[in-house]
């Protein structure tokens, strides 16, 4: 009895070895990855005073992380987003074999920012929405200009109400006392001109 009790050990021994050698060598199967498209990047061209090299890279960081993009992916969107000048500095370029750091570097170096930045905080201050304008053009294209200016907070929301004509609607806004644009359009901007265009374009939800 005591061998047969050992022969039964050893053969359930030798059964759980073998369904974890087919466990073993059985395929992996890996979440499946959301594709994602290179427009989530904006362009970048040296002329564009509203968005400096340091910002665009730094914004390709952030999405690399949050999509976890290898480097092959990352240095493809990089590509792709040159326009302009940079696109025929990228063309006349005689290697392309870097790494992301290298690009990065590479791109620094080849676009620096020499924008006077009191010339872009004009430029935002001078940033005032068209009658015929709709606040979510105005919003977002005068916040672009906000990061330019390194301005946030209380701070932006200040300088978007001052861009608006209506006196009405400004003293509306800052009886609020919004602390943050992102308050400011989704509570009360959107709100008061969604019927300019309908509630559909107007009180899109801005991602910042």
């Amino acid at each position: 009895m005591k061998e047969l009790a050992k022969l039964l050990i050893q053969m359930r021994k030798q059964k759980s070895t073998v369904i974890s050698l087919f466990d073993a060598l059985k395929p992996k199967q890996e979440l499946p990855r959301v594709k994602v498209s290179s427009d989530c990047i904006p362009e970048f061209s040296p002329q564009n005073t509203n968005l400096n090299v340091h910002q665009w890279l730094m914004k390709i960081d952030q999405l690399k992380s949050l999509n976890q993009w290898d480097e092959i992916t990352t240095i493809y969107h990089m590509q792709s987003r040159l326009v302009g000048m940079a696109k025929s500095w990228y063309h006349s370029l005689q290697n392309y074999n870097l790494t992301w750091d290298e690009w990065n570097v590479l791109v620094r170096r080849s676009f620096p920012d020499h924008t006077d930045y009191a010339t872009l905080l004009q430029t935002m201050l001078n940033r005032r929405k068209g009658s015929l304008e709709t606040m979510t053009t105005y919003y977002f294209e005068k916040m672009e200009l906000l990061r330019a200016c390194d301005i946030q907070g209380e701070r932006a929301v200040s300088c978007l109400i001052q861009g608006i004509a209506d006196v009405v609607i400004q003293n509306g806004a800052r009886a609020e006392r919004y602390e943050t644009p992102k308050a400011l359009y989704e509570k009360y901007l959107s709100v008061v001109y969604a019927t300019e265009t309908g509630p559909t374009s107007e009180q899109q939800r801005p991602d910042l």
